[in-house]
């Protein structure tokens, strides 16, 4: 709360400084204050509308707060600024996800999952997109994949996929 205080008076001394928006944006997210967050970011993204930090940080603060609608655009643009970010990718792969929008989800997954084979959470994200599509044999394949780098996450698949039968 302290930080937030500080990042304020930074705010009201230089209102148009996109970065000083940034801050009290990642304190909001922290402090799981995900509305406020948006605010932060969406002030952020209206005064550097090239600054790619500034869409991540309003598509995250959507998307935790169950908007993702709202998170999607956001995302879009980010992937539009940095079309290698894997990370945005993904996030916006489970935003599609979380409306039930598997086909739209699948290429987004896909990418991130292939760009950074080892990470599983990105593979677990394309499992369960898999596992929604019926593609019961590709949601197995990267289960066995995920039992090679990660203990818990093999099983929470697993999970998924007896419930989306």
């Amino acid at each position: 709360e302290e930080a937030i205080a500080a990042c304020s008076e930074a705010l009201r001394l230089g209102p148009g400084l996109a970065t000083a928006q940034q801050t009290p944006g990642a304190s909001y997210l922290a402090l799981e204050h995900y509305d406020k967050a948006a605010v932060a970011y969406r002030q952020c993204a209206q005064l550097a509308p090239e600054d790619a930090e500034c869409r991540r940080g309003l598509g995250h603060a959507h998307y935790l707060n169950f908007d993702f609608e709202e998170a999607i655009p956001a995302l879009q643009q980010l992937l539009r600024l940095k079309p290698d970010d894997y990370e945005a990718s993904n996030w916006l792969g489970k935003s599609y996800q979380a409306l039930d929008r598997h086909e739209d989800a699948l290429p987004l997954l896909e990418a991130a999952a292939r760009a950074q084979p080892n990470n599983a959470e990105y593979l677990l994200d394309l499992g369960m997109t898999y596992a929604d599509l019926g593609r019961v044999q590709d949601a197995s394949q990267v289960q066995r994949r995920l039992s090679t780098l990660d203990r818990k996450r093999p099983a929470d698949l697993a999970s998924y996929m007896e419930d989306a039968r």
